[in-house]
């Protein structure tokens, strides 16, 4: 169609919660889950960002509220992020047996009590460490 313009869209807020036991973090460090979003966030083609977790991002939601779905919470980073649409990723690692399960709600703004969910578990296999 000549003359169209492609508008691109907004990234997707994703707030990455690590739940390690009982603790679920999403701001503290070290939060490798975290990273690992924002490294993906920063070389991936697709439109996502990570919340820098300066004293605003830390004021406005905390781990336990991201993963309840607390609407209020998810509302005041919505709007801090100027965005309408957030993914809570809950990455959990567990021992027995050794898997890593990942929980990931999309909340549009529009509808906060109707989350689309996907968990996926996937065997966690121990790292290979070479010598120097």
């Amino acid at each position: 169609m000549p003359g169209a313009v492609e508008v691109p869209s907004k990234p997707v807020v994703v707030l990455p919660v690590l739940q390690t036991g009982a603790r679920a973090v999403l701001w503290d460090d070290p939060n490798p889950w975290r990273d690992a979003w924002a490294d993906a966030a920063g070389r991936s083609q697709l439109a996502m960002m990570v919340p820098v977790g300066d004293l605003n991002d830390v004021s406005a939601i905390d781990a336990p509220l991201a993963t309840s779905g607390d609407a209020t919470a998810l509302k005041a980073i919505s709007a801090r992020y100027q965005n309408d649409d957030i993914v809570v990723a809950k990455g959990s690692l567990n021992a027995d047996p050794r898997r890593f399960d990942i929980t990931a709600s999309r909340y549009a703004m529009s509808n906060l009590a109707a989350p689309q969910t996907l968990i996926v578990s996937t065997s966690a296999k121990p790292v290979k460490r070479t010598g120097n």
